[in-house]
């Protein structure tokens, strides 16, 4: 690492600069620019304290300034943060929040102070900065399944840059269909990952319900006829709708039996699209 400091005491000649890093001398000068070398590798991890003392002459033209009895002395300390491997105390995982909506959250071992923000990504390039360094997590409205990709960015004051990623890909629902006597129809699916709003509609755009919570419904049983059901499953906060987080699921029931006759329409069946009957 290179540390390059430019001492300015206007007028005043300069006598000599130490360096001391934790108290002990580095090394002299002489002039006013001064370009220090320290190797990195070879410091403890931990804190340490970069200092320089100055010694300019008086210039007042005394008998003490000619013999150097006189002057003018001053002294600056840095403060420098020694992490030798930051990838591997950085790490990046997710969880569901009390409220079941997904959360990024990140642990580190560097002081806030030196931390300027972060960011987080997707694979779909929605970002999120992070301006307060004490906050170490993000809250994903938008994510309910399936796969997605995340980045956590930190940027450092000092200029560095950081990123740990991680992929989370969880199943999206089944939707099942259960029959609850001859008068009614359980249509039930699997619960997302996190939470998700459904709509649950009968073939032509027949709306049974919509923005749903619940993971199931009991609807009236229909004799003889083939149902088909589509599911669609969109996060809960309908503010949060995007093309990349809606899924489309379906599923089929049919109730009643097959008498083998030419004319089956007649005694409501009908055929599946794939050729067999339920």
């Amino acid at each position: 690492m290179q540390i390059f400091i430019k001492l300015n005491a206007e007028d005043k000649e300069l006598k000599e600069t130490t360096i001391f890093l934790d108290g002990k001398e580095l090394a002299s000068y002489w002039n006013n620019s001064i370009n220090i070398s320290l190797f990195l590798n070879e410091l403890s991890e931990g804190v340490h304290t970069l200092t320089v003392n100055a010694v300019f002459f008086s210039g007042s033209g005394s008998l003490a300034d000619l013999m150097g009895l006189e002057g003018y002395e001053g002294e600056l300390s840095w403060t420098i943060l020694v992490i030798h491997d930051v990838e591997k105390s950085y790490k990046v995982d997710y969880r569901l929040n009390e409220e079941g909506f997904l959360e990024i959250y990140w642990e580190n071992d560097l002081p806030e102070k030196i931390i300027e923000k972060y960011l987080v990504c997707n694979s779909f390039d929605k970002a999120s900065f992070i301006n307060d360094p004490k906050q170490k997590s993000y809250i994903d409205y938008e994510y309910v399944c399936g796969y997605q990709h995340y980045e956590v960015y930190t940027y450092l004051k000092s200029g560095v840059l950081f990123m740990k990623s991680f992929t989370i890909e969880k199943p999206v629902p089944k939707i099942h269909i259960e029959e609850m006597g001859i008068h009614q129809l359980r249509i039930y699916w699997d619960k997302p990952f996190a939470n998700g709003r459904f709509r649950i509609e009968e073939e032509y755009f027949n709306v049974i319900s919509s923005n749903m919570k619940d993971t199931t419904i009991t609807i009236p049983q229909i004799f003889g006829k083939y149902r088909k059901f589509d599911l669609t499953i969109k996060p809960q906060k309908a503010e949060y709708d995007k093309n990349y987080n809606q899924f489309y699921v379906w599923g089929d029931f049919y109730q009643g039996f097959r008498l083998d006759l030419s004319n089956n329409p007649q005694y409501g069946l009908t055929r599946k699209s794939w050729g067999g009957y339920a």
